[in-house]
């Protein structure tokens, strides 16, 4: 039970946390070069020149797609054999690609969080709803365009606008549509400059939001402007596309016209002698491509508007039946249906919504971190095309209900693939696929990680397999019972930040891979795999089909030295699959076989390449380079380059911009460079690139950026260009940092800057609740002090006039909660030795830090939260709604936001159901978050917000409540509180009626008027959460503690009273949650009992994991609890135990070793050696070293110490190990002062070496442990 507390939190070492979020939290170092007037902009400008004319923008290529739109072909053996010509539908995907501010759209960026849609082979055209006329980033150009698909961008009307000559938006529809002749006889002056300008930057097509009110002088022009456009773009060979929502008739009213084509409004369809004025040179021509009929279409609207297009000549899949999958889904409602739609041959035109990909946003029911969405992203997309259970052999049948993207409604989904074939580009060799999805949280090569950082560029994604998935037991059209598990994984890669997970047991599972057209150039092409196995044995053989018999497969095991746990790389001649020149690859893939449940495999390379295959790429030439920011540790920094015209090109490339293929590459790599030390930081597709927080060395002034061109087989490389030397002045890094993690009153400790540059500071400690003066120092980087008494310090940085707050930084915690171990000193009894085996014994004066008084030390448990899972209570803890308060100590491990933050805990009924607004079972009755940096700009507050600020909201206001919109908005938002991860805060929410207040370590922070509808009873009562999720906001990723629930208001006293915890719950302190111990329901599923007043109602609290289930969200019991040492100012049931004292007795081979006494054999060189103490206790090690303490003054028989060494002296990066017996061994590095650097374990035979990596290794000296059986039996000083 707990029993004694007194202020705040607990400090561990303070450091920066990760923001992961969909919106970036860096800057944006692409500005979009939009000129203010367009069209007079696309009058003055050249292919090649900046579109604004602006001489120095110079970020022109990020806007450029570097691949041109590859040919389709559908595969020779389809998966659905009911389509054919007559019934298959065309797909266009009318989704934004970008965040929530609409500024990123699929620029790269770096977090990890971002649309890397993926599921091509079903679309024919990408509208592209994020990016407006006419500029679109190169890299979402490149990854359509290598899947065959055509692109566009879009020009927005608002509902009801009045859309004329003289104002915004008809103004420049109405300017573009001018007429003017030129020297090719064009009707309209920008007819063919806009379809070159669209060309040159691979933009393929016009998307068009119409929904406003057109005068006839606006669209008597701009009908046949389109039409012209398409006239001109059959003449260059682009292929010009206009995706148009049908919301306006044939004279310019808003209407849907019933949502249908016909006479009404087929002039925005088809230019026609009804279209007035008349141009008998446009007659016949397209005006739109993608008539997209608003989401309410019937049978009869579908039948007619398949007449009026055959009427007209037009094929009647130009016309494209439209779903609302934001507000919709993608079933019936409000339509016709799915049985309507597959009688009429019309196409699939799917939008949503207007900032995120409506599914994207959607995949969230596993959480709402940037990996727990990128998963079920993945899986929710292969639901939406391949059907709900992800193999196009196995699809449900067709579902004429309403479907939303819930996993409950995709499982009984049809696919699009019932309605679209499937296509492929993969007709060129040489063909390299590494599964890499376009973003990540690492950055690897060849499996190892060259940049740890997260990352995102659509561009990089590669090509993916044509199904998802075509999984059959060798007939090609049965499922196997137990089929192999097929996902994409973001925890490990061959490249980049993602591989395919082969997974789960089968007898057999073959999975087809890849629709091709490769023509075999000699048996001697090659095949090549690369993957890592869980077991020393692969269990694949490589399937291959020719075309036109993509049924009759030859399989080729996978074989050959195949080790598991690592990286493997097997070849298989082109012969061995039975193939000769001349032949076609129609189909590849791989059969699996015998495989257990614990079978894993992780696919990271497929390819087939020519033999003798050697195009190397062209190199690049640098054009700027430039570091935008810099600190000690890391630098944001740019690039842009150009690659050497091509001697010759095809004719159909005439008015492009040079593609990647002419010069031979397929991407390139980025670098920075330092003092020798080159690091890959990551790849692009595009001809610039930019990464913030690339690596740097620290004290190394000068640094260069590298590109380096990467060829069409992944293999071959041009040389890395580097630029000129720079150097940027520093940007300082405010953090402060404390070498304890556990302090008590009167102990010494110190603070200082972790940025080695920062200047000279005025640091001041003050009592967090008092405000009283603690200690100060002036003009220094780091002070040393104690403080007295027991609770929590401000922290007061002034650096050259500038005043920084760190609220809460220190936590000083009673005795009785345990300290850290102390070293008082280190002694021997003999400080001067030969090197002939003479033995020391040395003796540690340690205290263990794990009594006081002669009494053990405790202190209280915690519970570990980490998405999915969220700490859950039953609405029946209390009835009360008017006046409650809930509090509890909570420790965030890593900040990893949403894009609106991470919510702490909440109050709510997630099936409310009176129907009154949506937002009752999203936010209901109290909700407590924490906010990223510039939340607060965006909402009524009126001000910025620091990271990680605290906000409360009360009784959820109705749907369209003025900035309450999609949880844009709070009731109060701390100010000058951000919390730090590592750190134990006190949270208190307190309501009384309509008045709201939020408490951080029992202080009052904010305060306000709730503008939600309550108080109210929420009906059955809401549920307590903590962690879990909620729209827009992450699940808790740390510890909780004394989670306090009442049905009361409390005062500021009481406020800092319940931070102390009870032995006996005080009235109204209805759940009451110590996490000190566990019980067991009848079901078997562990709770942690309810130690407050209303235990009979709720006798325990689960740890669930949120579902929904038919419409219901369902909370399911799970027995995933950790326990933990929780908040330092409060005892408890966990014991401060001592764990492990280890010495590191540098020359000398150890004897024997104990806690405070360890004996050592010393033959080695002549000279002086260090013996260091690291002890360890639950709150963590404390490191005592004695620097050239022993003095040995002779020598013999050395020989390498006994047949060990460790060389070079000195060393770069990695150091040498070389064993003198057999064994399993560790290998510690520390840093003179005892911090490791370096651990790496070893089986061994005598005589071998093995390398140590020593991270991130700065100049200086570093002691080499070598242990066996937990003993260190050698130790060697070496430096850098």
């Amino acid at each position: 039970m707990k029993k004694r507390s007194l202020l705040s939190f607990a400090l561990a070492l303070s450091l920066a946390g990760a923001m992961a979020q969909s919106v970036p939290t860096h800057e944006m170092y692409v500005n979009s070069g939009t000129p203010t007037n367009i069209v007079d902009a696309l009058d003055s400008w050249e292919p090649g020149k900046p579109w604004n004319g602006d001489t120095s923008y110079i970020v022109e290529n990020f806007w450029i797609s570097r691949v041109p739109l590859k040919n389709r072909f559908r595969p020779g053996d389809q998966a659905n054999d009911a389509l054919n010509d007559t019934n298959n539908k065309n797909f266009c995907w009318m989704a934004p690609t970008g965040e929530m501010t609409k500024k990123w759209g699929a620029l790269p960026r770096y977090n990890f969080d971002g649309d890397n849609f993926n599921m091509w082979q079903y679309v024919d055209i990408h509208s592209n709803w994020t990016d407006g006329f006419w500029r679109v980033p190169g890299a979402f150009n490149d990854v359509a365009h290598k899947n065959g698909v055509k692109t566009g961008c879009t020009y927005f009307i608002d509902w009801g606008a009045t859309v004329n000559s003289t104002a915004e938006p008809g103004k420049t529809l109405y300017e573009l549509a001018t007429s003017g002749s030129n020297s090719y006889g064009d009707k309209y002056k920008y007819s063919r400059k806009l379809v070159q300008f669209l060309k040159y930057y691979g933009i393929d097509g016009l998307c068009f939001n119409p929904e406003g009110r057109w005068g006839y002088n606006v669209y008597s022009r701009f009908i046949p402007f389109l039409a012209e456009c398409h006239k001109i773009a059959e003449e260059l060979g682009h292929p010009f596309h206009v995706d148009w929502y049908a919301f306006v008739s044939n004279t310019g009213e808003l209407n849907d016209n019933g949502c249908k084509l016909n006479s009404e409004n087929q002039n925005w369809f088809q230019y026609t002698t009804n279209v007035r004025p008349y141009v008998s040179a446009f007659n016949g021509q397209h005006v739109t491509d993608v008539f997209f009929l608003n989401y309410n279409w019937s049978e009869a609207g579908l039948a007619e508007s398949v007449a009026t297009a055959e009427r007209l000549g037009r094929s009647s899949f130009d016309v494209y039946a439209g779903f609302d999958m934001q507000g919709r889904g993608y079933g019936r409602y409000g339509n016709a249906g799915w049985e309507a739609v597959m009688k009429y041959p019309v196409s699939l035109v799917i939008w949503g919504a207007h900032d995120r990909n409506a599914l994207y946003i959607s995949s969230t029911e596993g959480g709402q971190s940037d990996y727990a969405v990128q998963n079920e992203y993945q899986q929710k997309q292969e639901m939406l095309f391949s059907g709900g259970n992800r193999n196009v052999l196995d699809m449900p049948s067709l579902n004429n209900g309403v479907v939303t993207s819930s996993f409950s409604d995709l499982r009984n989904w049809h696919g699009y693939a019932t309605a679209v074939i499937e296509r492929s580009t993969l007709d060129e060799l040489p063909f390299v696929t590494r599964f890499n999805l376009g973003n990540g949280r690492f950055f690897n090569k060849n499996g190892e990680t060259t940049w740890d950082h997260k990352w995102y560029n659509y561009g990089m994604q590669d090509l993916l397999p044509t199904w998802r998935w075509w999984v059959d037991n060798g007939d090609g059209a049965t499922v196997p019972a137990d089929a192999i598990a097929l996902d994409f994984t973001f925890d490990d890669a061959w490249f980049a930040g993602s591989c395919l997970k082969i997974h789960g047991a089968t007898v057999r599972s073959d999975v087809r891979l890849f629709a091709t057209k490769w023509n075999v150039a000699s048996g001697d092409d090659e095949f090549r795999l690369v993957f890592k196995p869980n077991a020393a044995a692969s269990n694949l053989e490589l399937m291959v089909a020719k075309e036109n018999g993509e049924n009759s497969f030859v399989y080729v095991p996978v074989t050959g030295g195949i080790k598991a746990g690592e990286w493997n790389e097997v070849v298989i001649k082109a012969s061995e699959a039975g193939l000769t020149a001349g032949d076609v690859v129609g189909c590849v893939g791989l059969s699996v076989k015998n495989t257990t449940a614990a079978y894993e495999l992780l696919l990271g390379e497929f390819a087939f390449v020519p033999a003798g295959f050697n195009e190397q790429p062209k190199t690049p030439v640098i054009t700027h380079a430039e570091v935008m920011k810099r600190y000690y540790n890391r630098a944001d920094i740019k690039v842009v380059f150009e690659m050497p015209s091509p001697a010759s090109r095809p004719a159909e490339y005439e008015g492009c911009p040079v593609y990647n293929e002419e010069v031979g590459a397929w991407y390139y790599e980025i670098y920075v460079k330092q003092g020798g030390v080159e690091t890959l930081l990551t790849t692009t597709t595009s001809w610039a690139a930019y990464v913030v927080d690339a690596t740097l060395i620290t004290k190394v002034d000068k640094l260069q950026i590298g590109v380096r061109a990467v060829g069409k087989d992944g293999r071959a490389v041009s040389e890395i260009v580097w630029s000129d030397e720079i150097e940027e002045p520093l940007t300082m890094i405010e953090t402060l940092t404390v070498d304890k993690e556990i302090i008590k009153p009167n102990e010494q400790f110190t603070i200082g800057f972790e940025d080695p540059n920062h200047a000279v500071a005025d640091i001041k400690i003050y009592n967090a609740m008092t405000n009283e003066l603690a200690a100060s120092a002036s003009g220094v980087l780091t002070m040393t002090t104690s403080l007295p008494s027991i609770g929590s310090y401000d922290v007061e940085v002034t650096t050259n006039g500038r005043t920084l707050m760190n609220r809460s930084l220190i936590l000083v915690t009673p005795e009785e909660t345990g300290r850290l171990p102390q070293i008082t000193d280190i002694t021997a009894d003999a400080t001067e030795v030969t090197g002939y085996g003479e033995k020391v014994n040395f003796t540690a004066d340690l205290l263990t830090g794990t009594e006081y008084n002669g009494a053990p030390c405790s202190v209280s448990q915690s519970l570990y939260m980490k998405e999915p899972y969220q700490f859950t209570v039953d609405a029946a803890i209390m009835s009360e709604y008017t006046n409650t308060s809930f509090a509890l100590w909570f420790k965030v491990e890593k900040f990893e936001h949403a894009s609106l933050g991470t919510l702490l805990m909440t109050k709510v009924n997630r099936n409310h159901d009176d129907g009154s607004s949506w937002t009752d079972n999203v936010w209901g009755e109290m909700w407590t978050a924490i906010r990223p940096e510039g939340y607060a700009a965006n909402n009524n507050i009126g001000r910025n917000n620091a990271p990680n600020e605290l906000s409360l909201s009360v009784d959820a206001p109705r749907a369209g409540t003025a900035n309450y919109e999609h949880n844009n908005d709070v009731d109060i938002l701390s100010e000058g509180y951000s919390l730090m991860p590592g750190v134990w805060y006190h949270v208190c929410a307190v309501k009384s009626g309509k008045d709201v207040k939020l408490y951080l370590n029992g202080k009052l922070i904010a305060g306000g008027t709730s503008r939600g509808r309550g108080p109210y009873s929420w009906k059955n009562g809401a549920k307590f959460y903590v962690g879990g999720s909620m729209t827009n906001l992450a699940s808790l990723t740390g510890w909780v503690d004394e989670v306090q629930i009442w049905s009361k208001a409390l005062s500021d006293t009481e406020v800092q009273e319940a931070m102390k915890g009870y032995s006996t719950a005080p009235a109204n302190l209805e759940g009451y949650f110590t996490f000190e111990e566990q019980k067991s329901d009848s079901d078997g599923y562990i709770y942690f009992p309810n130690m407050g007043r209303n235990a009979s109602a709720v006798p325990g609290g689960y740890m669930t994991t949120g579902k929904e289930e038919n419409g219901v969200m369902v909370d399911y019991k799970q027995n995933q609890l950790t326990t933990a040492l929780g908040v330092p100012m409060l005892t408890g049931s966990y014991p401060i135990n001592y764990e492990s004292s280890k010495w590191m007795i540098e020359g000398a081979r150890t004897i024997a070793s104990g806690n405070t006494t360890a004996t050592a054999e010393y033959s080695t060189a002549p000279g002086n050696y260090s013996v260091t103490l690291v002890a360890t206790n639950a709150w963590g090690s404390t490191t005592k070293t004695i620097t050239d303490y022993i003095v040995v003054t002779s020598i013999d028989n050395v020989a390498g110490e006994a047949g060990y060494m460790v060389y070079p002296k000195p060393f770069e990066g990695t150091a040498n190990v070389l064993f003198a017996e057999d064994g399993l061994f560790e290998v510690a590095v520390f840093t003179a002062d005892g911090k490791l650097v370096g651990n790496d374990a070893f089986e061994v035979r005598a005589g071998e070496v093995r390398e140590v990596s020593i991270a991130d290794a700065q100049s200086g000296v570093y002691v080499v442990v070598i242990m066996k059986e937990g003993k260190a039996i050698r130790s060697f000083k070496i430096s850098k």
